[in-house]
């Protein structure tokens, strides 16, 4: 693989980091119930790895960062947590998806891909806990709308309200790391100049 060195340096840092941020950070909003802690996760580590992906410009980066990540997740404290470590690496995929074809994503493809991750922690519920964790997709159904409402404000009838607006959240948060990752390379190149990643 053409620069497999500064890819494998680039892939282990950029795993590791985001493997600590899960771990320590995680750790903390939990013990504080913060409210959508899995989604600001997410969106750290996805930025993480769109920024590691524009440094080395080569595909599969986003994919390997995650899976270092959920590696590094086994090390939370309670032990193997399969569900989080299985968004980890479902949110690298698709964000790998979104990136694959092009070397040096743009701006709005990185934007794209962040929405596209993030948006997966909507969905993660139902199949992590409610399907192979056996507890049941309606039961999940039920328990994510009840946070919904909540969270939102809104009376239990507006089910469909709530649905969209807490997409368009984690969508948003997503889309929001994206472009933030958009701007720590392009800051990242301006200072280095010509000694840049390329």
């Amino acid at each position: 693989m053409r620069n497999s060195t500064r890819w494998l340096v680039y892939v282990g840092l950029g795993g590791a980091l985001w493997g600590a941020v899960e771990i320590s950070l995680g750790a903390y909003l939990h013990s504080l119930h913060i409210p959508l802690r899995g989604l600001i996760l997410s969106t750290i580590g996805i930025t993480i790895a769109l920024v590691t992906r524009c440094l080395v410009q080569q595909r599969g980066t986003i994919i390997a960062t995650a899976a270092i990540a959920a590696i590094l997740k086994m090390f939370s404290v309670g032990g193997v947590i399969l569900s989080p470590m299985a968004a980890i690496l479902i949110q690298g995929l698709l964000a790998e998806l979104v990136t694959f074809r092009i070397l040096q994503p743009s701006r709005i493809r990185l934007v794209l891909a962040g929405a596209t991750a993030t948006a997966w922690t909507f969905f993660h519920p139902f199949v992590g806990q409610g399907i192979i964790a056996g507890q049941g997709v309606y039961v999940m159904y039920l328990r994510v709308i009840e946070k919904g409402v909540r969270l939102l404000h809104l009376p239990p009838e507006a089910v469909i309200v709530v649905i969209i607006l807490m997409l368009l959240i984690r969508a948003g948060a997503g889309a929001v790391g994206g472009y933030v990752a958009g701007q720590i390379v392009a800051a990242v190149r301006a200072r280095l100049g010509p000694a840049a990643p390329a």
